[in-house]
C-alpha cells in the first residue's frame, strides 16, 4: 500500500485511479516492483480483482 500511495503522491495524473498488480501479490506478485503495477479505473480495478479472487478461491478449493 505504500507503494501505491506513494506513486500517487508522485503522479498527481493518478487521481482516481486505482493500482492493480499486474501479477498478483498472492501468486507471487512483487508488491514493490513498478512494472507490476498498472492504473485502472475502479470499475475496470473491480472486474480485475474480481476474477482473480474467483481464481484464488478456485485453486483453494482445489487444493492448489
Amino acid at each position: 500500500d505504500r507503494v501505491n500511495k506513494k506513486m500517487h503522491l508522485d503522479d498527481p495524473t493518478l487521481k482516481n485511479k486505482e493500482i492493480h498488480e499486474i501479477h498478483p501479490i498472492k501468486q507471487g506478485g512483487d508488491p514493490i516492483n513498478p512494472e507490476n503495477k498498472i492504473p485502472l479505473d475502479k470499475f475496470t480495478h473491480k472486474n480485475f480483482t474480481n476474477f482473480w479472487r474467483k481464481i484464488q478461491n478456485d485453486c483453494e478449493k482445489n487444493g492448489n
